[in-house]
């Protein structure tokens, strides 16, 4: 689920969530929830055909009959731009 607020015609807000559940048939394989919450983008239109996204998010993997979970905190930042009508190049970097 995103919530997304358009404050400008160059500036979006986008903030959401969602979750997973994966069950396994043998108990040999391990199954897994998770969600990812808090994550909020930010959209910054610079030209007709170019965008600067920022990202940052929360994700939270447990693993089903195992001793193991993880928690992961990602921040990206990424440059696009339209090559074409249909074609759009972007190049991300992130921790």
């Amino acid at each position: 689920m995103d919530l997304v607020s358009q404050r400008s015609p160059r500036l979006t807000f986008d903030f959401g969530g969602d979750g997973f559940v994966v069950r396994r048939e043998d108990l040999a394989l391990a199954g897994l929830e998770g969600y990812s919450a808090l994550r909020q983008s930010l959209i910054r239109l610079l030209a007709a055909k170019r965008l600067k996204p920022a990202t940052n998010q929360y994700m939270n993997f447990d693993f089903q009959r195992q001793y193991a979970n993880a928690h992961l905190e990602t921040v990206t930042l990424a440059d696009s731009i339209a090559l074409t009508r249909n074609l759009d190049l972007q190049v991300e970097i992130g921790a």
